[in-house]
């Protein structure tokens, strides 16, 4: 994901909110040495990917629980249940991550950035196997997956007047990313074996 925002740096850096945050940062005693060794706008990126990887991770996790629909038929033989066909995936997500600015101590402004996350993923065969002797696998043929990351509105928040203002309020996409893994497998150690060791 950072390497989205990495692609639209000119982009970002162009928006005055993300101007005046990183002029806040480079006044800051605590992030002096980070700034010069990586650079303001590359701090903040860093920031909101941390925060929204946060975020969707525990919504993406039980969102492929209840929303994958198998349509296919299931091929059982010896504790392996093969599913042939293949499970799509569509998940819209709108995270937000805050930067509050303290002045001596008191909170005095927020600055919000509100973010759409666009997902879809598609897994073809999967193969579920449990044996007493090798334990619990599950081998994937192929996952395919694309993500659509876009800005969707950022807020400024003063404490002391509480005013608020909208510095943007369209839908600006940021990038996309696709990328498909082959052949993967997951394991899961039987109790037998465990004790026999």
């Amino acid at each position: 994901m950072s390497s989205i925002f990495e692609e639209n740096e000119e982009k970002l850096r162009k928006l005055k909110d993300v101007k005046t945050l990183m002029d806040l940062y480079k006044t800051t005693r605590e992030y002096k040495q980070q700034v010069k060794e990586q650079g303001i706008l590359s701090l903040i990126i860093n920031k909101i990917t941390e925060e929204l990887l946060e975020q969707i991770e525990p919504y993406y996790t039980s969102s492929i629980i209840k929303n994958i629909q198998i349509q296919t038929q299931f091929k059982e033989e010896k504790g392996t249940v093969e599913v042939n066909s293949k499970i799509d995936l569509k998940a819209s997500l709108k995270p937000y991550v805050e930067f509050t600015v303290e002045i001596n101590g008191t909170k005095s402004f927020l600055m919000r950035f509100i973010f759409q996350i666009e997902t879809s993923a598609h897994v073809t065969k999967l193969k579920f196997t449990k044996n007493a002797d090798e334990g619990k696998s599950i081998h994937v043929e192929k996952i395919g997956i694309n993500i659509e990351l876009f800005l969707l509105r950022i807020e400024f928040l003063d404490f002391d007047t509480s005013n608020t203002d909208i510095s943007l309020d369209k839908k600006m996409k940021l990038g996309s990313k696709s990328f498909d893994i082959h052949d993967l497998s997951l394991y899961a150690e039987s109790r037998n074996k465990k004790q026999q060791q």
